[in-house]
């Protein structure tokens, strides 16, 4: 494509050459190729690789190109007349784009070793992303873990001209209107349209397709929905439910085993195969050590790939090459509506708080000192607010609870404040604002794409989340809040968007499901491996500094065995130990350590 210039693909990526000494390379899938054949004049756009859609774009509505696609894309576009390159990303996180700029040189890849190839591209982490990972903050979203590597942020494009690099969002969900829809019946049909339209886009002709099935509201609102849409071809999904194998005692407000619910769906749609994957096999630190070496990022939850791991090799297994998740819906589709209160109370609204805060205790499950406690979140200095909910026994957890960072690590990061002020929860940036508070938590799925490319290499699955495409997105994000919580009852909206389409025992359900409930087996199984990790992690240069590892061998030395709580210890080996040990297997495994 000129002098000096190299584009390719891999896999199902594609390239296209056009007129001016145009070419593209396009890694994903484009939805809306009928809006895009109308608006561009293209009979054939149904023949068209995606790159060469892409490329057409391109030419049509220049830098705005990647606004008018709909779909989980990356893409980079060169024109050579004029020595530019524009790289663009969707904004749901499932395609990744990272680039490495040099005098008078840019390269670019899907993933972070991709830039590797290039003895002048330093493989050294980045101090302060490892900092921010630790801690659960939001990263500036530009960044990689690796000094010099940059990434292409969801919804945004990065510029390359003039031996420089601008990035551009494109995606600005803030501005969004809300919609003032007359009845709640009418936000019910926007939704399942917008889900319907978001499934079937998501099942290929030919195509063998499978689904995450759990006993909760998203998956199961995936699964109903795909398993219509196949019927109607008369093809047939495969749901995968992951079941403990040992006992657990949970909390009143949790249920540790979810087939029943999951089996009560499969009931409802008879072309569903419904396969149970029990939560055994692996322990969690076999679970690391198989999807790793896939992915240049570490494990956030290294506990849940023992239940995800275990499905994806079902999923193989059976070779299907699609499989369908709902991960995002918490934040999209199903809502809580949890800042209802504090938006009345912020509007002086008092009758309408009053009438939220009874409809949260008589119809909500929530008793009045939980309500009390959440109203101070919303108005009381932060300190007095941890303050009076430890008085009230509603503490919320600190940074200490999830985190091994060391607090000397931490502090020569910058980051010490700021991660003590989120402590876990975006709510703590910015209360009372929905929009605001579910943007702040996207933006730190930056990992969804790197677990994307690892599945893919790893099983050969193609993993699709229907609850993040961006048609539902933006419409979850332009619903008021009332409308997900109606009548005191959260994740309102889609329950009833649901109705008849969903088992009354999922749809009506008001506890949340625990997957993996009996994980402390299989830690206790992997003691020695943890211990021994620990240990070896004394040896890194980076690890010994950045993780509490005086901390992490006491609370192994501790360990209470397996049991049948789930609870106990939840926090100290689920979240601390677990996450702590995935980041220093990533950062031996940088410095060269792991072999």
């Amino acid at each position: 494509y000129g002098p000096g210039v190299t584009l390719a693909s891999v896999d199902e990526a594609s390239t296209a050459v056009g007129p001016g000494d145009r070419a593209a390379v396009f890694d994903g899938r484009i939805d809306n190729r009928d809006d895009l054949r109308r608006a561009l004049g293209v009979d054939d756009l149904h023949r068209r690789s995606t790159a060469d859609i892409a490329l057409l774009a391109f030419e049509a509505w220049g830098d705005d190109f990647c606004d008018r696609i709909i779909g989980d894309f990356a893409c980079a576009i060169w024109d050579g007349q004029r020595r530019r390159l524009v790289m663009a990303t969707d904004p749901a996180a499932l395609r990744t784009l990272y680039y490495w700029a040099g005098p008078n040189e840019i390269r670019f890849a899907n993933e972070q070793r991709g830039l590797w190839a290039d003895g002048d591209v330093p493989r050294q982490i980045d101090e302060e992303a490892l900092a921010a990972w630790l801690c659960l903050i939001p990263r500036p979203p530009h960044t990689s873990f690796f000094k010099d590597i940059f990434s292409v942020p969801p919804g945004a494009r990065s510029i390359w001209e003039g031996n420089a690099v601008r990035t551009e969002t494109w995606w600005k969900p803030e501005n969004l209107p809300y919609l003032n829809l007359a009845t709640e019946a009418e936000y019910e049909e926007a939704m399942r349209a917008a889900l319907i339209e978001a499934v079937a886009c998501r099942i290929g002709d030919g195509e063998r397709i499978g689904s995450m099935l759990s006993g909760g509201l998203d998956s199961s609102t995936v699964t109903a929905l795909a398993a219509r849409h196949l019927a109607e071809q008369g093809r047939g999904l495969t749901s995968f439910t992951a079941t403990p194998v040992h006992k657990a005692k949970v909390s009143p407000k949790r249920f540790a085993d979810e087939w029943d619910h999951a089996a009560a769906l499969a009931a409802m749609y008879p072309n569903i195969d419904h396969v149970r994957v029990p939560n055994e096999g692996e322990t969690i630190v076999d679970a690391l050590e198989s999807r790793e070496a896939g992915m240049d990022w570490p494990l956030l939850n290294p506990t849940n790939m023992v239940w995800i791991n275990g499905i994806h090799k079902a999923c193989r297994d059976r070779r299907l090459n699609v499989l369908l998740a709902g991960s995002m819906g918490n934040l999209t589709m199903s809502w809580t509506g949890a800042e209802l209160l504090t938006q009345r109370l912020k509007a002086m609204d008092m009758v309408g708080a009053a009438r939220v805060a009874l409809d949260q205790n008589r119809h909500g499950g929530m008793n009045w000192t939980t309500i009390a406690a959440n109203v101070g979140d919303s108005f009381l200095p932060v300190p007095l607010m941890k303050r009076v909910r430890r008085l009230f026994d509603k503490s919320r957890p600190e940074l200490e609870t999830y985190s091994a960072i060391d607090s000397e690590f931490l502090v020569a990061s910058g980051l010490d404040e700021h991660a003590r002020k989120v402590a876990g929860s975006m709510r703590n940036l910015a209360v009372g604002d929905s929009r605001a508070i579910r943007l702040l938590a996207l933006s730190r799925s930056s990992h969804r794409g790197t677990m994307h490319t690892g599945t893919l290499r790893r099983y050969g699955v193609d993993q699709r989340d229907p609850t993040s495409d961006r048609r539902v997105v933006e419409l979850s994000l332009s619903i008021p809040e009332h409308q997900f919580q109606r009548r005191g009852v959260q994740r309102a909206l889609l329950r009833d968007t649901m109705r008849g389409m969903l088992p009354e025992v999922i749809r009506t359900e008001r506890r949340r499901g625990l997957q993996a409930a009996d994980w402390r087996h299989g830690f206790d199984k992997a003691m020695p491996q943890l211990i021994s990790d620990v240990e070896r992690l004394r040896h890194s240069p980076l690890a010994s500094r950045a993780l509490d590892l005086d901390r992490m061998s006491a609370l192994l030395e501790k360990w209470p065995g397996p049991g049948e709580d789930s609870r106990v210890g939840e926090h100290d080996y689920k979240l601390v130990i677990g996450r702590a040990v995935a980041a220093g297997r990533f950062v031996r495994r940088i410095e060269g350590g792991n072999a």
